[in-house]
């Protein structure tokens, strides 16, 4: 027995499947959960898919995100001996900015960007920042405050909140798909349920054990366990195999780098039909102390080309619309230079990319004039902000599955994907109290109309704290004023007719809702 058992988990970590921990041993079964996200239609509401990228090290939001008009960033960047600047005529420009451009190994994305397939958000951090590669990477993963030591993942909480029965209850998918040999805190329930599994070989499929019961009696519990483990990832990599063969060869070239194979391996899932809707990619190292410029350029080109292949592909495919990759990584650096490279640092920025993403910048430029005591710049959005939105706006959370589950408490959602907070028809959906319809005409040029409609029962003290906030993509407010509701339906008139072409954040907030639409400007 114990060579069987040494034999399995050879062969287990092989495939890259992840074991969950022997205190979560359940009862298995094959039935899918009736109320799955993976159940049912594969419409695009229902199947949206969300692939993050981590970038392990803490990378420079500065030289990725360049401001290049900026010249406290150039003094900050350049001293006598070093300059680890990004000049202004190699930052690659963006057509709707005149002061913030990308890092000129960003070719790729700047593509991707001049597409309006590229959401760059400046500014991303959190309060109380730690600068350790590990607890700042425990912070992200488990969406803690920094005073929180939290052993689960934030999307783990989410899905056990999403799937209570699992894993009594067995879908025929995995809800999400680690790329790689482990498993990150981020899966992680707070049941000691792994919430997902690790995939490195598509095409291992561990053979199904025997039902009959051990006669080993001292070891039968493990031996129990692991038996019922091979069950379940028999199950998962049967039906990973099964869309993997489905679909024998990507559409577009990849590089021959581990990124890119990690990419191509996700994008031939998704095309093949597999029902798991979270992919989670790990890129190392972006920890320049030292020769920053060289090898963030190295870095960045690589996975520049990575996101572009995935997206032609996915795009050849004919399932774009239906996936976002976003980017994280721990912190940012330091506004100066420590030699040849910089520190650990506090806000940077992030990307997201995909066809229904608000393309376009969101965020202020970075505040080189005002460091904080440490020299890090200062954040603008809580990365818990990016959070709440994809689930609430791509993975379709409700209220409750977001605060205080995923995250430990409300915080503002930014307008991350189009349509946000849309209706197809006139009906509320539960928990939502407002809807503002599209903006019409949409470009406009003089006057735009909204019309919003409230909750009937809606009471007078929660009208009240209405009101109407419009910003353009660098988050300069244009327009801010109460709203003051007599009737369940009123109608906005914007006058637009001052302002500068451009697309721009139309939102209505109440309490802890917001009502958002995108409205473009043209002269």
């Amino acid at each position: 027995m114990k060579n069987s058992r040494r034999d399995f988990l050879t062969m287990l970590a092989a495939s890259g499947l992840a074991l969950p921990t022997l205190g979560n041993m359940q009862a298995f079964a094959h039935a899918l959960c009736p109320d799955s996200l993976l159940n049912g239609d594969t419409t695009e509401k229902d199947n949206t898919v969300l692939v993050i990228v981590r970038l392990f090290g803490g990378n420079d939001g500065l030289n990725t995100v360049v401001p290049y008009t900026d010249e406290n960033y150039y003094k900050a960047r350049r001293d006598n001996k070093y300059d680890i600047s990004i000049k202004p005529e190699a930052a690659l420009k963006l057509s709707n900015s005149t002061t913030t451009g990308l890092h000129p190994a960003m070719k790729p994305i700047q593509e991707l960007y001049e597409e309006n397939k590229v959401l760059l958000i400046q500014n991303v951090g959190y309060p109380d920042q730690d600068l350790s590669h590990f607890r700042s990477n425990e912070i992200w993963l488990t969406a803690s405050d920094a005073s929180v030591y939290e052993q689960s993942g934030w999307l783990g909480r989410f899905l056990e909140e999403r799937f209570p029965d699992y894993p009594n209850v067995l879908p025929e998918a995995p809800f999400a798909l680690e790329m790689g040999r482990s498993l990150s805190r981020t899966l992680a329930g707070r049941k000691n349920t792994t919430l997902g599994m690790n995939l490195n070989d598509a095409t291992f499929i561990p053979g199904k054990p025997s039902d009959s019961t051990t006669p080993y009696r001292k070891a039968s519990l493990e031996v129990d366990f692991i038996n019922q483990m091979l069950r379940q990832s028999n199950v998962f990599l049967t039906e990973v195999g099964r869309v993997w063969n489905a679909v024998p060869r990507n559409k577009v070239p990849y590089s021959g780098h581990d990124w890119s194979s990690q990419f191509a391996k996700v994008a031939r899932l998704i095309a093949g039909g597999l029902k798991t809707r979270l992919y989670l990619l790990n890129t190392a190292l972006w920890d320049f102390h030292h020769n920053q410029l060289a090898d963030q350029a190295d870095m960045l080109r690589d996975l520049s080309q990575a996101i572009y292949s995935f997206q032609r592909d996915i795009e050849a495919f004919g399932v774009a619309k239906r996936v976002v990759v976003l980017t994280i990584s721990e912190f940012g650096r330091r506004l100066e230079t420590t030699k040849s490279g910089t520190d650990h640092g506090g806000a940077s920025s992030l990307m997201l990319v995909g066809e229904m993403v608000n393309a376009g910048i969101l965020g202020n430029e970075p505040d080189c004039s005002n460091p904080d005591s440490s020299g890090n710049l200062r954040w603008q959005y809580d990365f818990r902000q990016i959070y709440a939105s994809l689930l609430a706006q791509w993975l379709g959370a409700k209220s409750h599955e977001i605060s205080p589950v995923a995250l430990p408490h409300l915080v503002k959602e930014l307008p991350l994907i189009k349509g946000t907070a849309t209706l197809a028809n006139d009906n509320f959906p539960d928990n939502v109290p407002l809807v503002l319809s599209p903006p019409f005409p949409n470009p406009a040029s003089i006057l735009v109309s909204c019309v919003l409609k409230i909750r009937e029962m809606a009471s007078p003290q929660r009208t009240k704290q209405m009101r109407l906030v419009v910003t353009d993509m660098l988050g300069n407010v244009v327009v801010k004023r109460s709203l003051s509701l007599a009737q369940v339906e009123q109608e906005i008139i914007l006058d637009v007719s001052q302002w500068a072409s451009g697309r721009y954040v139309v939102c209505v907030e109440q309490l802890r809702f917001n009502a958002v639409q995108m409205l473009t400007v043209v002269r």
